[in-house]
């Protein structure tokens, strides 16, 4: 499996936390929150991640220099294309490490663990978006129907945790350095019939703010929630 983590974003929820340091390289329990992301795809079995970066990329580039687990490649973005772009971006660095058809996602800025293997996403979908549900939260919401496809309601009871798959073919209609985001292609293929829901199942933590993430900054997960971390970290820091 391949991976796209996406770094490019300019941090801005987080207020002074990221004038001089990207999101993704603030600590968790004194870790940068990307390693948290790279550790999943370990466990994962993945192959090669693609990391777009933009705001302060020399710097993830730089944390990220002894990193032996799996291929990383970086694809700098002069401007910021969204998250549909940066990977249509990116095609060329996919295309170059095999015919792989779908990627899976992950999002530093959501902690997300889970013991649960990749799943399959049946010819009949373009991408699998694993939600939550939603409660209070005030994100763009989904409903998850029975039969397993995702509903686009702005009223719906989940939210999307940062973690999906999609087949890359979902992308190819769009123009190298086209700014794109992926919620209004997955609302269109929602209505299709082509979008999958799934409900997450692991540990999800939301530090996509700055007062998410200072009250989550010092946490310290316990050792079972993080299976094989001392191992992981020998070749990632």
């Amino acid at each position: 499996m391949k991976a796209f983590i996406p770094c490019a974003g300019l941090g801005s929820r987080m207020g002074s936390l990221t004038v001089s340091t990207p999101k993704p390289l603030l600590p968790l329990a004194g870790v940068p929150l990307i390693f948290y992301t790279l550790y999943q795809l370990w466990r994962w079995h993945t192959e090669f991640a693609v990391i777009n970066v933009h705001y302060l990329g020399e710097q993830i580039k730089h944390c990220l220099r002894h990193f032996s687990w799996f291929e990383l490649a970086f694809s700098p973005e002069e401007r910021l294309l969204g998250t549909a772009g940066g990977i249509r971006n990116a095609l060329p660095l996919f295309e170059s490490h095999g015919p792989e058809r779908e990627i899976v996602i992950l999002n530093p800025d959501a902690l997300t663990l889970t013991g649960e293997p990749l799943p399959a996403l049946p010819e009949t979908a373009t991408s699998l978006l694993h939600v939550l549900e939603r409660g209070d939260e005030p994100h763009a919401a989904w409903d998850l129907a029975p039969d397993g496809l995702l509903l686009d309601r702005p009223s719906g009871n989940y939210f999307y945790s940062g973690y999906s798959l999609l087949r890359l073919e979902l992308l190819r209609p769009l123009a190298r350095q086209e700014v794109a985001e992926l919620g209004p292609l997955w609302r269109r293929e929602a209505r299709e019939g082509r979008l999958l829901g799934r409900l997450f199942k692991g540990l999800h933590l939301d530090l996509g703010d700055e007062a998410k993430y200072r009250a989550l900054q010092d946490l310290v997960l316990p050792p079972e929630k993080l299976p094989g971390w001392d191992t992981f970290l020998r070749k990632a820091l």
